[in-house]
């Protein structure tokens, strides 16, 4: 193999592996995201049932 070609292979394993970090960091985020989202809609839901037995043992 050339030197050249031994250059070649070598970025392309570099920019495949940076590819597959970045994917790994991308699902991360996302997974990070949906968990944020589903915890802050259960507590909006939390606080409306809260509410709901204050007025219901109120009235």
């Amino acid at each position: 193999m050339f030197h050249s070609e031994l250059l070649a292979a070598n970025a392309r394993l570099l920019t495949e592996q940076r590819v597959r970090e970045m994917a790994d960091v991308r699902a991360a985020l996302k997974a990070r995201t949906e968990l944020r989202a589903r915890r802050r809609e259960e507590r909006r839901r939390g606080g409306l049932l809260r509410t709901r037995r204050r007025y219901g043992r109120a009235a």
